[in-house]
């Protein structure tokens, strides 16, 4: 029985891999016997591909046929779109390529995606959602990221990859564990996607000036493309060599400033106590070795009554700290000065102030 070579188009599971979300070719047709024992699916069918090349997605741009390793998915309008529908099976492919394997050629089935909860918020959100991801992918040079930790940004990624092309430039300024960016790097290199690491320094007044101070780990070509990007935000731009050395660095120059910035509070928050003059203390610091960043942003404007000087929440405080406890744990002295302003830290987030600036904490006495 010959069911091709007539002219009904027959998309294949390569057909649907090798699309960019718009099928728009084909490499075999249908003759009508070939119709007689498949289905002609409308244009505007979302393919996915269930068996060998797991969980690959497509919108059809013309009618057409696709045998049993494809299945079909018509939206219902009243309560999504389309496109929204295609980007949320790429962002559960991950999930559904992991339910696929265990036989002896990986597949999934029907019941595969009735045991998955798919969100659909309103459709004005799907819109908001698609617009956002189809901005993402014109952007698909560079994408700079800045989230509060490792763990968000490795979920961000993961769920982003799947629509970003090889040789985009990832440039990621979250501060992370000391593993982190390699496990970020790791995971983007499965896509040929470029990673730079570059955290921060300085304050937000900082950032609204451009004028940032960014602590780079990469290699020496993916830094000489990146730094271009850093200066139009960074005065100044370390490199301090592979990725994983820029989280160090970070991590070791915050273990510097929280450290002062905390013997700060601490020395105001005593001088309170024992009832001494705080200018004149701030007065005499300023003129010896005491001097420092941190005593002058938050001493200023604490001894008028302004609290927030030190723009850095508890949280965050938390956070890094254990990241730096974690990075020192091989340096005995190191390890106990970390863990010990940790502690102070930890002890007013378990008191409910974790969503207080540091510097606020000179109230707390």
């Amino acid at each position: 029985m010959i069911l091709f070579d007539g002219e009904y188009p027959f998309v294949q599971t390569g057909d649907v891999r090798n699309c960019e979300h718009l099928i728009t070719k084909y490499s075999k047709t249908y003759n009508e016997v070939g119709l007689a024992q498949s289905k002609l699916w409308p244009k505007g069918t979302i393919c996915i591909t269930i068996a060998a090349n797991i969980a690959e997605t497509g919108i059809l741009d013309f009618d057409s046929c696709f045998p049993d390793s494809v299945i079909g998915v018509v939206v219902n309008p009243e309560v999504t779109i389309i496109p929204y529908v295609e980007f949320l099976l790429q962002s559960f492919k991950a999930i559904l390529q992991a339910k696929g394997k265990g036989s002896a050629q990986a597949n999934i089935n029907m019941g595969t995606f009735e045991k998955l909860n798919f969100p659909f918020p309103s459709i004005n959100k799907q819109n908001e959602i698609v617009n956002s991801l189809n901005e993402l992918g014109k952007f698909n040079n560079v994408i700079i990221m800045c989230v509060t930790n490792t763990p968000v940004a490795l979920e961000i990624i993961n769920n982003i990859l799947p629509f970003l092309k090889e040789d985009t430039l990832v440039l990621d300024i979250t501060t992370h564990h000391s593993t982190g960016s390699i496990k970020m790097n790791t995971l983007l290199h499965t896509k040929n996607i470029k990673y730079v690491e570059s955290p921060v320094m300085r304050r937000p007044i900082q950032a609204e000036e451009g004028i940032l101070g960014a602590i780079v780990g990469a290699n020496v070509e993916d830094f000489d493309y990146a730094k271009k990007i850093l200066l139009s935000f960074c005065k100044n731009v370390f490199h301090f060599g592979k990725i994983g050395m820029g989280a160090k660095a970070k991590l070791i120059s915050n273990f510097l400033a929280l450290g002062t910035a905390t013997f700060v509070i601490e020395t105001f928050k005593a001088a309170n106590h024992l009832n001494i003059d705080l200018q004149n203390l701030y007065d005499v610091a300023k003129l010896g070795s005491g001097n420092s960043g941190a005593l002058n942003r938050i001493a200023d404007k604490a001894i008028a009554g302004d609290y927030k000087g030190y723009v850095f929440s508890v949280n965050n405080v938390l956070k890094d700290l254990t990241y730096i406890n974690e990075l020192l744990k091989d340096l005995p002295n190191a390890e106990k000065l970390s863990s010990l302003t940790k502690s102070f830290y930890k002890e007013a987030v378990d008191k409910g102030k974790g969503d207080l600036l540091m510097s606020e904490l000179i109230k707390d006495h």
